[in-house]
């Protein structure tokens, strides 16, 4: 099996019979030249503890399977992607959203606006 190490931001995570899933968005640049974002389902065991917003990399083998969808009457085939025997090698979990949106009322009174 292939071993494949991932970075991207986690979207959401969910319960399943061994533990946990989490599907990552991974942000890349192809071979076009465009920005990319590839989405990730990790199948832990356990409770990794993420959490919407986190970023992380991850290492684990690698699984896909061939999916199909319709959307407007149009068919599209995708690859779907997957790791299994997941190892977190780096967590940052997201800020706060009250932390991001503090405004510092000493600077607003000294200096008109907030730093």
């Amino acid at each position: 099996m292939a071993k494949v190490t991932i970075a991207g931001d986690v979207k959401d995570t969910g319960d399943y019979s061994q533990g946990k899933f989490v599907n990552v968005w991974e942000h890349y640049v192809g071979s076009d030249g465009k920005e990319r974002n590839r989405l990730w389902t990790l199948w832990m065991e356990g409770d990794p503890g993420l959490e919407p917003g986190d970023f992380i990399e991850a290492e684990g083998t690698l699984s896909t399977s061939a999916k199909e969808w319709t959307k407007d009457g149009v068919t599209r085939h995708i690859v779907s992607h997957a790791l299994n025997s997941v190892s977190i090698k780096q967590h940052k979990p997201a800020m706060p959203k009250a932390a991001a949106q503090t405004i510092d009322e000493d600077d607003l009174r000294k200096y008109g606006a907030p730093f």
